[in-house]
């Protein structure tokens, strides 16, 4: 994905896996996800929510060239 052009569906693509996978977990509720853009690279704002306690908190990933994806 990271050298494919960046379309509303790839977007919505990452989005929908990138809940799905924190979903997996029943402690987690994912809440928020948001997907852009930087230089050469995607970068992941994903806001979850630990369901035991009702805490949240953001999550940042960053993929691109240097952090590798191999």
């Amino acid at each position: 994905i990271l050298y494919e052009p960046f379309t509303a569906s790839v977007q919505d693509a990452i989005v929908e896996n990138v809940t799905t996978i924190v979903n997996y977990d029943p402690r987690l509720n994912v809440q928020n996800v948001v997907v852009d853009t930087y230089e050469q690279g995607i970068n992941i704002e994903c806001e979850i929510t630990y369901l035991p306690y009702n805490i949240s908190e953001q999550l940042r990933l960053q993929f691109d060239q240097q952090n590798g994806i191999t």
